[in-house]
């Protein structure tokens, strides 16, 4: 009987003690998923904003900005911006009188943090300027693509009129292993250093730096006062003068004794007078995307230059072309000269953005009379070919 109720008591004990171990593996599991929620939500940090596949980051330590495309980790996302010298990535900085304060330097006072869905850098030397660069999401101007929005605010604290400046500098990345480095929306293609002035940049539209696959897209509700492109190393020392225009040299390689193409962008706002408490919003827009020869915004690009080229040039006229197989070869006549030649089916290095810029440069530099054309015929050709081109994009 003892042996029994000693056997019963040794159960008893070991039901509770698995019951015992039941509710502890419960409460853990609750608190690892408590845990994990509360690391989802560290995991936005300050600074950090997201809009569809662009990523970019305010840092506190660096004031600094870093930008990533691709962005559904950070894994796959690629770099739009240098982000490994970190002091030089990328800075904002605010002139006040002949005196310039930079993000990223140690003599303001630097705060990032996330607000009603939008992130937020904050500098200041607490007795005459606060800055703010605040970015949010948004359709840019120009061709009214998803954006991050770029509102640099930079007020004057002090307690008397000063003048006032802003510059920002970006370190690109995706047009260092090309020959052209950056293009604007015009299609003027920029392989060396150069600097447009406000008025210059509004008939440019906006500026592009692209590599074979992606492109980063910088377009302005405020040009800034001067753009300027030029070998990373060389822009730092120009726009750290204290000349309200950078002394940029056009034409100047993007390669230095220091680095070797290695291309960045500079926008200098100058000549702000800003009462006390007063302040002035330098909007910019910054987006990213894939570049597709055949999508709505390069067919929409392509017949806007279509139209102008043909505006432009009314001595020469071609017969409209007809597609109605991929391997058939159509004639093109030049009803001025009664010239006939063979256009050949539209190939998929045709199709290429870079090749098409390239056509309608050429066109564009015969029909102003920078250059000469190899015969009489060959204006007529080129504006068949980007005709062919044109329809085969509407097709697929």
């Amino acid at each position: 009987m003892k042996k029994n109720v000693f056997l019963l008591v040794i159960f008893i004990m070991a039901a509770s003690a698995f019951a015992s171990e039941k509710l502890d593996d419960s409460s853990k599991t609750e608190k690892l998923e408590s845990d994990s929620n509360n690391e989802e939500i560290a995991n936005v940090k300050p600074g950090n904003f997201h809009f569809g596949e662009m990523h970019a980051i305010l840092s506190e330590s660096f004031g600094s900005m870093y930008f990533y495309y691709d962005a559904f980790d950070s894994v796959s996302e690629k770099r739009f911006l240098f982000n490994q010298d970190k002091t030089k990535s990328s800075y904002f900085s605010v002139v006040v009188g002949n005196r310039e304060f930079k993000s990223n330097s140690g003599f303001v006072e630097k705060r990032v943090k996330n607000e009603d869905g939008a992130s937020r850098l904050e500098f200041t030397d607490k007795k005459s300027f606060s800055a703010v660069l605040l970015l949010t999401s948004a359709k840019e101007p120009i061709l009214g693509e998803d954006s991050i929005k770029c509102n640099f605010v930079i007020t004057n604290i002090s307690e008397k009129n000063q003048k006032m400046g802003a510059k920002v500098f970006f370190d690109t990345v995706l047009g260092d292993n090309f020959q052209t480095h950056f293009m604007t929306g015009f299609g003027t293609e920029i392989d060396s250093e150069r600097q447009f002035t406000a008025a210059e940049m509004k008939r440019e539209a906006y500026l592009e730096s692209f590599d074979n696959k992606n492109y980063m897209r910088f377009s302005f509700d405020d040009y800034p006062s001067y753009l300027t492109v030029a070998n990373k190393d060389l822009l730092l020392r120009m726009i750290s003068s204290k000349k309200s225009r950078p002394s940029s040299v056009d034409g100047r390689s993007f390669s230095s004794s220091s680095s070797y193409s290695n291309s960045a962008v500079a926008f200098t706002w100058s000549d702000l007078e800003l009462a006390p408490g007063y302040s002035k919003n330098l909007v910019f827009y910054i987006s990213a995307g894939k570049r597709k020869p055949n999508d709505s915004t390069v067919i929409r690009w392509l017949e806007d230059k279509n139209d102008e080229l043909e505006s432009t040039d009314e001595n020469e006229e071609t017969e409209d072309i007809k597609i109605e197989e991929s391997k058939k070869i159509e004639k093109v006549s030049d009803k001025k000269e009664t010239v006939e030649f063979i256009v050949p089916p539209v190939e998929e290095y045709q199709l290429d953005p870079v090749y098409i810029q390239n056509l309608i440069d050429r066109i564009n530099a015969i029909q102003s009379g920078a250059a000469s054309p190899s015969d009489k015929n060959e204006i007529v050709r080129l504006n068949a070919e980007l005709d062919a081109i044109l329809i085969k994009l509407k097709q697929n």
